[in-house]
Parts: C-alpha cells; structure tokens; sequence
C-alpha cells in the first residue's frame, strides 16, 4: 500500500512538473500567436487600403488632384514601404513635389528623395502623408511635436476620394 500512494506522489509530482515545466513555452507561444495576429492584422489592412486606392484610381480620383485643391503642393511621405514607394511615383507623375521621405528602418536615399529617420530635424513642406496606416495615431502623436505642417493619414484621404 505503501508503495502504491509513492507511485501516485511521483506520478502526480511528475505531472505538475512537467506542467510546471511547460508553463514558459505556454506563455512564448501565445506571444507569438499575438505578435502573428497583429501582423495579419496590419497586412488586412493594408491589404483593404490597397483595393480603395485602385478604385479611386479607377474612378480617375487621384491623391495629387486631393493635395492641390487642399493648397498641399509639397509633401513629406511618412512610411517608405510599398504603399510610400507607390504614393512617391504617382505624386511626381502628377506635379506634387515630394520632398522627402520617412521611415524608421529605411535607407538614406530611395529614387533620388533623402528618406529621414523619424526623430530626424525634418525640413518643412506643405503636409506629411502618412502611410503607416495601422500605426497612424501614434506617428501622428510624435509628428505634431516636431513639425508645423498638417500630418495627414493616407487612409483619410483615400476615404475622401471615394466619397467624391
């Protein structure tokens, strides 16, 4: 009898152990599943802002048109990611001066534009467009800080163009 309830105080040992044990991996799982869920998060997102910003185009509503009836002819670009790469061309084929670019993990230069670091000195221009559209509260936060132009979100603008 003895040796039955040593067997059960090792078994039930053993399984709080390993319990115990798993407890760490348990919690570095859920993290990443979080971190992997805001990603796709963001991606929908953008994946979402991308389908407007073809029916705008689409519909021959352009953001160059939306900057220069706003009196906005000189811009800085926040977020030189796809979207950023994208909104430069079509600005310059369009006569909006892009001055300049931002980003926190990009480059100095890209096509030609100086891309700046955030906590940079930015020169002035007209507004800055942000294209970090799941993140644009918060850069909009930083931004109003330093500089003295409108920061304007590019999912906004995107919004006007469609109502039009």
């Amino acid at each position: 009898m003895l040796k039955y309830k040593y067997k059960q105080i090792w078994l039930i040992g053993a399984i709080v152990g390993f319990g115990i044990g798993l407890l760490p991996a348990i919690v570095k799982v859920r993290k990443q599943l979080s971190n992997e869920r805001r990603k796709a998060d963001k991606y929908l997102e953008l994946y979402k802002v991308m389908g407007q910003w073809i029916e705008a185009a689409q519909n021959e509503q352009f953001m160059a048109e939306w900057l220069r009836q706003n009196k906005y002819t000189t811009v800085g670009i926040y977020g030189m990611s796809l979207i950023g790469e994208r909104l430069y061309v079509e600005l310059m084929d369009r006569g909006i001066q892009v001055a300049y670019g931002i980003d926190r993990l990009s480059r100095d230069y890209l096509d030609g534009i100086k891309v700046y670091k955030p906590d940079a000195e930015l020169p002035q221009v007209d507004a800055i467009i942000v294209t970090a559209v799941s993140e644009y509260k918060e850069i909009e936060e930083q931004l109003e800080k330093k500089v003295k132009c409108p920061v304007l979100s590019f999912r906004d603008i995107l919004d006007e163009l469609l109502i039009q």
